[in-house]
């Protein structure tokens, strides 16, 4: 019996909880077959659970229910393609990076871990099932960030050239907050298909310009993405959007209605929800030097703690120097030949705690000795400053702006061909 005669089935209500024949009980429904996957009603009835929700707390409007219905199961229906990719691929999420991920989150709100599953459960969710969502959705960022990564290339000539554009304009200082809908083609489509599509997006344009609601249209014609966030694509400077989108909202304002725009994945009806000015940001850098004892075997924590009590003795008695000691004894071979010293960066890219360390001591001091998963440290702080706009940070931002820009394009066009490229089928409804 193949996949597919066991989806019909299931979907017929062949599915028992138990053995007995004298009482059939249906666990579940199919409602897609995916590949080698399904995707069952169970989870369409949830996403659509959590997507009302989302919508009340919003105050914003939903389509019809049959119409939301069929984004969410083409939504999930990608969701599982994904999923279906990283176990082709033997990718998974460890247990040690889904509990730093859920740290970040909670950080990220500022509350702690169990004020976090408490607000789990406190929405009527299982916090092991809270987990494991989690863990697809991580999953699923990894394979599409390394699928579509692999595809963009930025030449050193294109961030010199924005360098200079921006440098022209006096700095990107707008930010749009863009609305999108898209109505999809297939590949090399047929006079007719182009036809139907046009007249699809034309029909979408002349709803919104006659008043009807963007989002919830969005959640009912969109194949893009984002549909069942509306289309909302947050906030992104003209640089970091498809050049498409970026040439479209020229000269456009809040409110408008832009479009229909054809590319390769279809044609596009876009909004400006809002604009806003870039705001500068100031860097806050630390210099300092240090000196790494990593415990071993042959070298225990409380040795290797002993070692820098003594090394900062010798330093503080002028018997031997920060430098001469971090030469010979450093094991942080991208310090150690240059006498421990780290030049001017930023502390957040340092493990937390040695962070916190050049954070809080005083210049010219020299720290206790402290531990890091790297090993036992003792540090100085040589100086602080803040800066502006480095002509490093400007050519690193030039080239996260050309990034974001053609990464959006390709997740669109990566999406179509996944989904082109993948057997499924929407089963009727019974």
């Amino acid at each position: 019996m193949n996949l597919k005669q066991i989806a019909t089935l299931i979907a017929g209500g062949l599915l028992f909880a138990s053995s007995s024949f004298a009482q059939p009980k249906l666990v579940d429904k199919v409602v897609a077959i995916v590949d080698t996957g399904v995707v069952l009603q169970s989870e369409v009835t949830e996403t659509i659970k959590r997507v009302k929700t989302n919508a009340q707390k919003s105050g914003q409007p939903l389509p019809p229910e049959d119409e939301l219905k069929s984004t969410v199961i083409d939504q999930l229906v990608l969701r599982r393609i994904q999923l279906q990719m990283a176990q082709n691929m033997g990718f998974k999420i460890s247990d040690a990076q889904l509990e730093q991920a859920i740290e970040r989150i909670a950080a990220g709100e500022n509350i702690s871990v169990e004020q976090l599953r408490q607000s789990v459960l406190n929405s009527g969710d299982t916090y092991e099932q809270y987990r494991e969502e989690l863990r697809d959705e991580l999953t699923i960022n990894e394979v599409k960030n390394g699928s579509v990564r692999r595809r963009v290339y930025i030449g050193p000539q294109e961030v010199d050239t924005l360098l200079k554009l921006l440098e022209e304009h006096g700095g990107q200082n707008e930010e749009f907050n863009l609305g999108h809908i898209l109505i999809s083609l297939p590949g090399n489509p047929s006079d007719q298909q182009l036809a139907a599509a046009k007249e699809q997006a034309q029909n979408v344009v002349t709803a919104l310009e006659g008043g009807e609601n963007f989002k919830q249209l969005a959640m009912t014609a969109s194949a893009g993405s984002r549909a069942l966030e509306g289309g909302d694509m947050g906030y992104m400077s003209v640089n970091e959007m498809p050049s498409l989108f970026a040439k479209a909202i020229k000269g456009k304002n809040k409110g408008d209605i832009i479009g229909p725009v054809q590319s390769g994945a279809g044609f596009h009806i876009l909004t400006i929800f809002d604009i806003k000015g870039r705001q500068t940001v100031e860097v806050q850098e630390v210099k300092s030097r240090h000196i790494l004892i990593q415990p071993s075997i042959i070298l225990s924590d409380d040795k290797a703690k002993e070692m820098l009590k003594q090394f900062t003795a010798q330093i503080k008695s002028g018997e031997k120097t920060f430098e001469a000691l971090a030469k010979e004894y450093s094991e942080d071979p991208g310090s150690a030949l240059l006498g421990g010293l780290i030049d001017w960066v930023e502390p957040k890219i340092f493990d937390p705690v040695y962070k916190e360390k050049v954070e809080s001591l005083p210049i010219g001091e020299i720290s206790e000795p402290f531990r890091t998963n790297f090993g036992w440290h003792i540090v100085e702080v040589l100086g602080r400053r803040t800066q502006d706009a480095t002509e490093q940070r400007k050519r690193e931002q030039a080239y996260r702006m050309i990034f974001n820009r053609k990464f959006n394009e390709e997740v669109e066009n990566w999406y179509h061909e996944i989904r082109a490229q993948s057997y499924v089928e929407i089963l009727p409804e019974s």
